[in-house]
């Protein structure tokens, strides 16, 4: 349940839900072009994508000096999975 709320809090932010339309809408962005599209610091950029990349709805990969940032393979099978992890917690907690 720990997972979810996490993954809930994260996706409260408008930036990194703008992230997320960014990456879905171009497929994969390095920082400095997120940075750019968004008006953000290269560090406040970089924070904000280490925390969609930690709760798994980003990866990344590096190509020479560069790294870009992507979705998830399969980020809905994971929250979707977590979400089924949660409801079966929690009705196994009502049967008691």
């Amino acid at each position: 349940m720990e997972r979810l709320a996490r993954i809930f809090k994260t996706l409260g932010n408008k930036r990194r839900l703008r992230i997320i339309e960014l990456l879905f809408s171009n497929n994969r962005m390095t920082v400095g072009k997120i940075s750019e599209h968004l008006g953000l610091s290269f560090k406040s950029t970089s924070k904000h994508l280490q925390q969609l990349e930690s709760v798994g709805l980003l990866d990344k990969q590096q190509i020479g000096t560069h790294v870009f940032y992507f979705l998830s393979k399969n980020p809905k099978k994971s929250i979707n999975n977590d979400i089924l992890d949660v409801l079966k917690e929690y009705l196994n907690e009502i049967k008691r």
